[in-house]
């Protein structure tokens, strides 16, 4: 075998081992069970990336030693004193345009996902409550129109799938003091779908700033 060869192969399995990382699922999983303890997890290739809340880490006495609380210390200092205090730009574009870009950057980013990413509900209900007939009957007058219309939003700009034995919907519980909540949703998107909306928004990022420059040279 040749080097020419050995170079070739070499080529083409850094080139499958790309496309397969491109192509990995990466799934954000939103959870809230009946104490209202919400929990995010993402995960890409198997592998968890970030979770919410952090996973308690493990006491130790060592960690609360005179020497230990010292050193975290001086670590926190050190970062303090090495952060920049740089002032924020100003692109001298007035604030109402700024938050109406804002607005539309982060509604272009959230349908873009949408539009991408397959949503997968398990467990969608919600248990109004409240300790007062009439206040109960006014949240689940509010909350049912609301799900409804999540649920319609989902399926129209995303690929939504919902489990067959899915529990989804509102109900009212007069005799309970409280509303309860039961969810499980996952979002699924890949790698390359995620680039797609980073370079997406750069590119409207860098139109918005190309247009305040001109305006601003004139």
């Amino acid at each position: 075998m040749t080097s020419w060869q050995i170079f070739g192969i070499v080529c083409a399995c850094i080139f499958a081992l790309m496309l397969l990382f491109l192509a990995a699922p990466v799934t954000l999983t939103v959870a809230m069970n009946d104490e209202h303890d919400l929990r995010l997890r993402g995960r890409i290739l198997g592998l968890s990336f970030y979770r919410y809340p952090e996973k308690r880490k493990r006491v130790r006495l060592s960690d609360y030693s005179e020497r230990a609380i010292k050193k975290r210390q001086e670590k926190r200092n050190k970062k303090e004193r090495s952060a920049p205090t740089l002032p924020p730009p100003d692109d001298g574009a007035p604030l109402t345009e700024k938050l109406s870009f804002a607005t539309e950057l982060a509604s272009t980013v959230l349908r873009r996902s949408l539009s991408l990413a397959h949503v997968r509900v398990t467990k969608l209900t919600i248990t109004v409550g409240s300790g007062d007939a009439a206040t109960t009957a006014l949240l689940y007058g509010v909350i049912s129109p609301a799900l409804a219309f999540l649920l319609e939003t989902l399926e129209q700009f995303s690929h939504l799938h919902i489990s067959r034995n899915a529990r989804v919907g509102v109900a009212a519980d007069f005799t309970s003091d409280r509303t309860r909540a039961d969810i499980h949703l996952r979002f699924r998107l890949r790698v390359i779908h995620l680039i797609i909306i980073a370079l997406h928004s750069m590119m409207k990022i860098s139109s918005h700033h190309s247009r305040v420059s001109k305006r601003k040279a004139k």
